[in-house]
């Protein structure tokens, strides 16, 4: 393994400024562009890239590969900030309907009072409602 390692430290030397390089301009940040850099030196480190041959060649192989691994951290971020967005707008959404309008609850206990005993209602669970259930009154009299 002495051999492989030299070879990849001398690798990681001669091709480290350029794999960055390419790295950051497509990421245009400094802290994903070393990420991405480590991560195309421990795909080389695990043996997924070529170390010898052609200097040109490996480096090639180098900045390619920081390329598609930069657009994937691209990628990956537009999801994540897609899914927090999503995310923000489905509490706002929800909070708006967790506290009902003074009218909506006085018209509630209003319905609810003048509703005569003897009609028949069902209660189920209704998500992002204050009350714990909605009442669905049945137009089915029961005899």
């Amino acid at each position: 393994m002495g051999i492989e390692r030299r070879l990849f430290e001398a690798v990681v030397q001669r091709h480290h400024a350029a794999v960055y390089r390419t790295a950051r301009a497509i990421v245009r940040s400094d802290a994903d562009a070393a990420d991405v850099t480590q991560q195309v030196f421990l795909h080389c480190w695990r043996g997924k890239c070529p170390l010898a041959g052609d200097p040109a060649d490996v480096e090639r192989s180098l900045r390619w590969l920081a390329s598609r691994l930069s657009l994937n951290t691209l990628r990956a971020g537009t999801r994540r900030r897609r899914h927090e967005q999503e995310s923000t707008a489905v509490t706002a959404h929800s909070r708006d309907f967790a506290t009902p309008s003074a009218e909506l609850s006085t018209f509630a206990s209003a319905s609810l009072v003048v509703m005569p005993a003897s009609t028949p209602f069902w209660a189920y669970p209704a998500h992002g409602v204050m009350f714990s259930f909605v009442v669905v009154v049945s137009s089915v009299a029961l005899t």
